[in-house]
């Protein structure tokens, strides 16, 4: 059985922003301003969906949270691929529950590859009547249409019909913009960091376990072991020259300001 890949053509697409136009108008009616939640499953592929489901809800007045119960449209972008990823979606699609019935307006969609399977399709049509949308990858770039679809005509839509797969150029994207530090993050391996931890519990598993060669980034580090990046201020077991290799490895840094000695 030969592979037949769709092209949409622009003028498709063009429909697609018309009709974002119009759910503009529906969701921003009385000024308010309407929220959507994406939540990313699995692969970079999916990643890069969801890129194109923000852009199309941008399109259509949405901006963005991550509190699903704020959310006007919460968007579960699944992934078929890794292990044990059925039960997780299903678990958080059943936790949103509580939101539907804070909120009984809240549209839920399910879309990816998880969802364009005929089983789990079944399970949430039967099982999870709190879904309102579900599609498959190949039926992304018609996500206006669809949600179009719910809204006016209040009834859950499923479009998971089986097909090879769609190309679609020039539907707009939106990243997920996140928190980052202030200075770009730098990259050390455990030796140098450790002048920087004071009684922590990297520098004991790091005396210990030594760890040659490994890069790892001060970002992660902060993030696991609640650790500020500056530079130690005690003299304990201090060796001949080592506060000269602090203060080489503060300026290195960028941590001059934060550090006790000379600069």
């Amino acid at each position: 059985m030969s592979y037949q890949r769709t092209e949409i053509s622009e003028s498709d697409i063009q429909h697609q922003m018309d009709i974002c136009a119009q759910l503009r108008a529906h969701f921003t009616a009385g000024g308010r301003q309407p929220l959507a939640m994406v939540d990313t499953y699995g692969c970079q592929q999916n990643e890069a969906d969801s890129e194109k489901l923000r852009g199309y809800l941008h399109a259509m007045g949405f901006d963005f949270t991550q509190d699903e119960f704020a959310a006007d449209v919460v968007v579960m972008n699944t992934c078929a691929v890794r292990e044990h990823a059925e039960t997780r979606v299903f678990g958080n699609v059943g936790a949103l529950t509580h939101t539907k019935a804070r909120n009984p307006n809240q549209i839920i969609a399910v879309c990816g590859c998880m969802a364009q399977q005929e089983h789990v399709a079944e399970k949430l049509k039967k099982s999870y009547r709190i879904v309102d949308l579900v599609f498959g990858p190949h039926e992304l770039w018609r996500f206006p249409e669809l949600l179009h679809t719910v809204c006016t005509e209040h009834r859950r839509v499923f479009a998971i019909a089986p097909a090879d797969g769609s190309v679609a150029e020039g539907i707009p994207q939106q990243r997920h913009s996140k928190k980052r530090l202030d200075t770009s993050v730098k990259i050390v391996t455990l030796k140098t960091l450790r002048p920087f931890v004071v009684s922590s519990s990297l520098a004991v598993r790091a005396k210990k376990k030594p760890i040659k060669g490994t890069a790892i980034s001060v970002e992660r580090i902060v993030s696991v072991f609640s650790i500020s990046y500056s530079p130690a201020r005690d003299n304990t077991n201090r060796k001949p020259g080592r506060r000269r290799a602090e203060r080489k490895a503060a300026r290195r840094y960028g941590c001059q300001r934060e550090y006790g000695g000379r600069r």
